[in-house]
C-alpha cells in the first residue's frame, strides 16, 4: 500500500487539484480500513467456532476476496499520487524563488516543510502497513484454505497460533491506516485556503 507525495502538476489541465488528490486518497484509506476491520470481525466469528459453520466460512472467504481487490486499488492510486507528488514539491520550490516579499516567502517555505514532514510520516506508516499486510493476507488465505478442507481445524494448536498471528498483523494494518488517515486530515487542513484569502 501507499504513498510518498500528494499532488499534481498545475499546468496539466486534466490533473486534479492537490486537495482533491488528498480527499480521494483519504476516502480510499477509509474504505480499506473498514474492509480490514470487517475482515478481522469475520475472522473472530470464524475462529471462535469449532467446527466452523459453512455460512461463517463463506462470509470469511468473501471478506478476504474484497480485501484483496481493494488493496490493489489502494496501491494503484497511491502510485499515481506518488508520481505527481514530487513534481508538485519541485514546482512549489520554483514558485518560491520568484516571490519578492520575504515574509510571504518565509511562510510559504514553512508550509512546504510542514507538508513534507506530514508526507514523511505517511510514508513511514504506509511502509509499516505494507509490511504487516503481506503476512496478514497470507495468513487469511491459509486459514480460508484450511477451513475449507477441515471446518474443525480451528480447534488445533497450530491453527490457534495462525489465527492469533493473523489477527495481530491485521490489527497492525488497521492501526497504520488510522495513522495515515489522521495525517491526511492534517494535510487537507493545511491545503485549505485561509478564510482571509482573496477570491479570484
Amino acid at each position: 500500500m501507499f504513498l510518498a507525495g500528494c499532488v499534481t502538476k498545475p499546468q496539466d489541465p486534466n490533473a486534479s487539484a492537490p486537495r482533491e488528490d488528498v480527499a480521494e486518497l483519504h476516502q480510499i484509506v477509509v474504505d480499506a480500513q473498514q474492509l480490514v476491520r470487517a475482515t478481522l470481525q469475520s475472522l473472530d466469528r470464524t475462529a471462535t467456532r469449532t467446527p466452523c459453520p459453512p455460512r461463517a466460512w463463506r462470509t470469511f472467504a468473501r471478506d478476504i476476496q474484497r480485501l484483496e481487490v481493494d488493496s490493489f486499488k489502494v496501491r494503484a492510486r497511491a502510485q499515481a499520487i506518488r508520481t505527481r507528488g514530487q513534481a508538485y514539491f519541485e514546482q512549489w520550490q520554483e514558485r518560491l524563488a520568484s516571490v519578492q516579499d520575504p515574509e510571504v516567502r518565509r511562510l510559504a517555505e514553512q508550509r512546504r516543510e510542514h507538508l513534507q514532514e506530514r508526507f514523511s510520516r505517511i510514508r513511514l506508516h504506509a511502509e509499516q502497513a505494507r509490511a504487516a499486510l503481506q503476512p496478514f493476507m497470507a495468513g487469511l488465505r491459509r486459514l480460508r484454505n484450511e477451513l475449507e478442507n477441515d471446518p474443525a481445524a480451528t480447534g488445533t494448536d497450530s491453527m490457534k497460533e495462525l489465527i492469533r498471528n493473523t489477527r495481530d498483523n491485521g490489527q497492525k494494518v488497521e492501526a497504520d491506516l488510522t495513522a495515515i488517515r489522521q495525517e491526511l486530515d492534517a494535510v487537507a487542513a493545511m491545503l485549505k485556503p485561509s478564510k482571509g484569502a482573496k477570491k479570484d
